[in-house]
Order: C-alpha cells, then structure tokens, then sequence
C-alpha cells in the first residue's frame, strides 16, 4: 500500500500547497515504512530541474505524463539522451542564421525550421524546442524537449492556426498520449478527445474528458500497489475530478488549503465553490475532507451535514532547529516583513495605504516584502508606492526559499489577506520570535494569534486599528519581545511529531 499526495504541477518556485506536501512528506518519512508519494498531473518538461533546484527526492515523486511515457525521474540522469541540435540539420539543409539561443534552417532561402536552445552549461547545443516551416512559411509543427534530453512532445497546427493536434512520445519516439483540439465558434482552442497508444501504433483507450485520462493514470497507480492506496487531493480545483473517475478500489480525501467560498465570504451564508458541491455529491466516493484549522473543519461540517466526515491535520511545521529567542536589541528596529506571494488576494495594496499611516508617526519604519510576482501585481505596488513617496521605506524583495536570517531580524510581520486557509509564512515568523498583526478573517490567522498574549488580530478591513496597533507595537520594544517569546512557544507545537501522529492517525 501507498500514499499519494496529488497536485497539479511542481515550479521552480512553489506554493504555499507544494511547501505544505514537502512538509508532510518530511514528517512522515521518518514515521513510517508506507510509501508515500507527491503525484503531480501537468506536462512539465523541466520537471527534473524543479525538483532538484526545491531539494526533492526523485524516488519520492511522480508525474502523469512521465509515468504514461514510461520515463522514471528515477531512472534517467540529467543529460543522458540529449540529442545535439546538429543532428537536426538533414543533408539538403543549411544554417541561414544563428545566435546562441536560435539557428535558423532553411534550402536555399527557404526557412524549413528554427531551432530554439537551452542554456545549459553542461550539456552545449543542448535542443528546447523546434519550429517547422511549409513552403509559404507558416509553422506546422513545434517540437519540444524535455530537459532530460530527449523529445517529449509535438504540437501539430491546424489549416487556421492554433494546435490541432499534441503528441506525447516515449523514448523510442513512439506515440503514447495524444490530445485532439477544436475550434470552438467563439475562436477559444480546446481538447476534446484523448488518446493513449501502446507505443507501437495502437490506440489502446479513447477519453473524451481529461479527468477521465486522469482517472485511467491514477487507476494504473492504484493497481501498480496491489490497489486500496490512499490518495489526499491536494489542489482539489484541479485534481479531485481525475482521482473522481477512478475505477479501481481506493480511499480518497480532498485537503482544503484554503476557503471553500469565493472571497473570504461567510461560508454559511454563501454558496460554497462547485468543487465542494461536486464533493458533496460524490460522497460515497470520498472518505473524507481534511481542513488545517478547528474553524474551518466546523463550517465545513455544517455545510458537508455529515455527508462526509472532516478532519483536523495542520498542513504546516516548523524546521527542526534549536529554537533560541534573538533579543529585539538585536533585531533591526522597526523593521515590518511580510512574506507573500504579490497576489489581489493578499492584498499588499492595503499595506501600503496602512504603512503610510503608520510612517506619519514612525518615520524610521521599514516594510519587506518578499514573494513572487503574480500577475503584474508587483509593477501596481511599485508605482503606488512611487505615488506615496514611499520607496525609502517599502522594499519588495524576489521569492526565497531561505529567509531564516530575515525572520530572526524582523520585529514585526504583517499579514494583510482577504481569506486564508493556514499560512505558512505566519507560522515561520512567530517559530522565530516575530509577533503577528493580521486582519481577523477566515480562516489562517486566528487558530495562531491569541489577542495580544503573542499578536493581535484586527476587525478586517480597519486600517487605522491596523495602523494604530502597529505604531504602539513599534514604540514599545518590551511588548514586542514579550510578545514574541509567546509567538514562538506557540509556534513550538507545529513540529514534526504533532504533524506525523495526525496523519497517521487518519492514513491508518
């Protein structure tokens, strides 16, 4: 038996759910014999160097695509099939122009093919992707390379534009997957059919959704243990309808990371997302849904009426460390951090109105922010920013996987959203000894924060309670270390063994 932890894809840099299924992993690995896996769904050709460059065991992971291509993480070295773009050049063909990322191909003046290269130091020439040509110059075909080295996928364009067709090949360069487009009559390009082939020219089995291509993969996985393997749907937006497809004998949970309403709405007054609805219709295949707060496991019993039973398992834990308090003396004085991903839904544009507040009264005051940018919300904050006179003491900082030694200098963190499930990010600064001021919303901050013991929670959507809390907070060095000696011997509970014993309790 087995225990797959299902998401959707992993990026070089990750989520707050992906953070949280590496800590799970780390916490049952020393726990118990079971397997336990990460799944992940997304064609994701650099797959390999994400899980390298995140510290991720390739032994421990696997991918849909990979699986049904029969390639292994486990299996295949970086570099061990690459194909030298020189190869690509058929004999009637020349280089009519190159660079260090693209060559052009053509006979005589007639472009056949770009090639596209990667910059790999290790590996020279080493192929990305490849773009080809008809006669009058419009692309047919783009061929594209997994990082690993060998062809993984083609892109076959249709009479008008856009994909008609896209193929998944094995190592032998054999169809395995492939995925039939349309047009719908608004001009939108979408599958509607899928195939998976033997690797030798037939077609095995036809789906015509893509949960279904998904329940098929999970179902193969299941039987590869012997079947009755447990599978926890992580990112249940985008994984719940595959493992709901299933055929075979399984156990199934949906993890809820955050709110199941849009918005941070009240969750009993509004109608809950369909994925949820979906759930509640599917129970007799579900065997249970897991929240990481006590507040949300009790709304999601009212509106589940016992149809599905609902669990408790925090989805975080702090670093195993020696946990020695850092004195404020020797913190940056009036340092604020917020650790976020720059997102609509974190709502750092408040921040900026709240610390403009808050400079008025406390000119030395300084604001980090550290998280990857989403969706050009990073330019909106600089120029709000720009717009206050504010770029002295706001600074926004790239995504890092290692912000202990900020953590161990801040004297204050911030948290600014709309709805949360549990976050992470809270968790880590109160194990280091930083207070929190956050709004009270649903459902991350309040299952830490105990009302000025170790932090305060604000009426959401009060900035000049925000803003006032934070200057006293600021002016008062005593309270801050008081206040962060309790944050941290709060944060000391969510550790490994706690993580653990909840899981196995329920895996078991």
């Amino acid at each position: 038996m087995a225990n797959y932890f299902v998401t959707y894809d992993y990026a070089d840099q990750l989520s707050g759910i992906e953070h949280a299924q590496l800590k799970r992993m780390s916490a049952l690995r020393e726990k118990t014999v079971t397997p336990n896996k990460i799944v992940s769904l997304a064609y994701n050709r650099f797959l390999t160097r994400s899980l390298k460059k995140n510290g991720i065991d390739p032994a421990e992971f696997i991918n849909m695509y990979d699986f049904l291509q029969g390639v292994s993480v486990t299996t295949l070295e970086d570099y061990a099939y690459q194909i030298p773009a020189t190869q690509l050049i058929a004999e009637n063909e020349a280089i009519l122009d190159q660079n260090e990322v693209m060559w052009t191909i053509g006979i005589g003046n007639v472009t056949t093919k770009k090639i596209y290269l990667m910059n790999n130091p290790v590996f020279d020439l080493q192929i990305n992707y490849v773009e080809f040509f008809d006669g009058n110059g419009y692309k047919i075909k783009t061929d594209y390379y997994d990082i690993r080295g060998f062809k993984s996928m083609s892109d076959i364009y249709g009479q008008r534009g856009g994909v008609a067709r896209e193929i998944n090949f094995n190592l032998a360069g054999q169809p395995v997957v492939e995925s039939v487009y349309k047009r719908e009559p608004n001009g939108a390009i979408n599958a509607t059919q899928w195939f998976v082939s033997d690797g030798h020219g037939t077609i095995k089995h036809s789906f015509s959704q893509k949960a279904e291509l998904e329940g098929y993969f999970f179902d193969l996985l299941n039987k590869s243990n012997q079947e009755e393997n447990i599978f926890i749907s992580d990112r249940a937006f985008k994984t719940d309808q595959g493992l709901l497809n299933m055929r075979t004998a399984r156990k199934m949970y949906a993890y809820w990371h955050s709110t199941f309403v849009p918005n941070g709405k009240d969750p009993l007054t509004t109608k809950p997302f369909d994925t949820l609805l979906d759930e509640i219709k599917a129970a007799d295949k579900i065997d249970g849904l897991i929240a990481a707060t006590s507040a949300e496991v009790e709304d999601l019993q009212r509106v589940v009426e016992g149809k599905i039973p609902v669990f408790k398992i925090n989805s975080a834990l702090i670093d195993e460390r020696t946990m020695e308090f850092n004195k404020f003396s020797r913190r940056h004085k009036y340092e604020i951090i917020t650790v976020a991903r720059l997102s609509e839904e974190k709502r750092l544009d408040l921040g900026v109105e709240i610390f403009a507040k808050v400079v008025k009264r406390v000119p030395q005051a300084k604001w980090h922010i550290y998280g990857y940018n989403q969706n050009g919300n990073r330019q909106k904050l600089e120029q709000q920013i720009a717009d206050l006179n504010l770029q002295a003491n706001i600074m926004i900082h790239p995504y890092q996987n290692d912000l202990n030694e900020i953590y161990e200098n801040a004297q204050l963190f911030w948290m600014l959203s709309l709805y949360e499930g549990f976050n992470m990010a809270q968790l880590e600064a109160m194990s280091h000894g930083v207070p929190v001021v956050a709004f009270d919303i649903k459902y991350g901050p309040a299952e830490l924060i105990d009302q000025a013991k170790n932090g305060y929670l604000i009426e959401n959507n009060n900035l000049d309670d925000f803003a006032k809390r934070t200057v006293e907070l600021l002016k008062s060095q005593f309270t801050l270390e008081k206040l962060g000696k309790e944050s941290q011997l709060k944060a000391s509970f969510y550790n490994k063994n706690q993580m653990a014993q909840q899981w196995l309790e329920l895996l078991n």
